[in-house]
């Protein structure tokens, strides 16, 4: 298939995705520009899978200050969130 021009794809933007669909590359460009390639989502890179989370990863590498949780700390924190110079 052609490439198509971003102003033509607005207005058919549901018939390119069915193209997409039945398997045929739909590029959108702007200019001379390829911008975007229009594919099914069960042939997309892998690469937009992302695996699970890992928790922990900073376990032990992370500590509080001494006084975090100090009146004087709370004070300023107080402070900062009840300031009209924002």
């Amino acid at each position: 298939m052609p490439d198509t021009h971003t102003y033509r794809a607005e207005g058919e933007l549901a018939r390119l995705v069915e193209r997409a669909r039945a398997g045929d590359e739909v590029i959108v460009t702007t200019g001379d520009n390829h911008q975007v390639k229009l594919v099914p989502v069960e042939t997309a890179p892998q690469s937009v899978a992302r695996e699970p989370r890992k928790f922990g990863l900073l376990r032990g590498q992370i500590r509080p200050a001494p006084d975090w949780d100090s009146d004087e700390v709370n004070e300023e924190i107080a402070r900062r969130f009840n300031d009209d110079g924002i």
